[in-house]
């Protein structure tokens, strides 16, 4: 998963400082330009993901989604840092999954 984002958010000019993956959802903290449409580089990214995901685990995945060939769910939640600091955004993204 980290090596498909890192690929596909490469291609639209996004550099992620940090990333983990817990059971179930994706943190990154990303740094990109106001001109990048991130709407669009989520859309892509859930898109190329989902596309080698079910190329590489699709009789596992057949079993758990047998409807349509889905993995990501429709929302995302992106935000700002704001009055967060980057050390502490760094924690929590790095420790993710860890007490699971």
């Amino acid at each position: 998963m980290k090596t498909l984002t890192k690929t596909i958010s490469n291609k639209h000019n996004v550099l992620i400082h940090y990333m983990e993956v817990d059971k179930d959802h994706l943190h990154m903290m990303i740094e990109t330009t106001p001109n990048i449409d991130l709407s669009d580089y989520v859309r892509t990214l859930k898109s190329y993901t989902s596309f080698h995901i079910w190329e590489k685990y699709s009789p596992y995945l057949g079993k758990c989604f047998w409807k349509e060939k889905t993995f990501w769910s429709d929302g995302y939640f992106i935000s700002s840092i704001g009055e967060v600091s980057s050390d502490t955004l760094k924690y929590y993204i790095e420790n993710q999954g860890k007490n699971t």
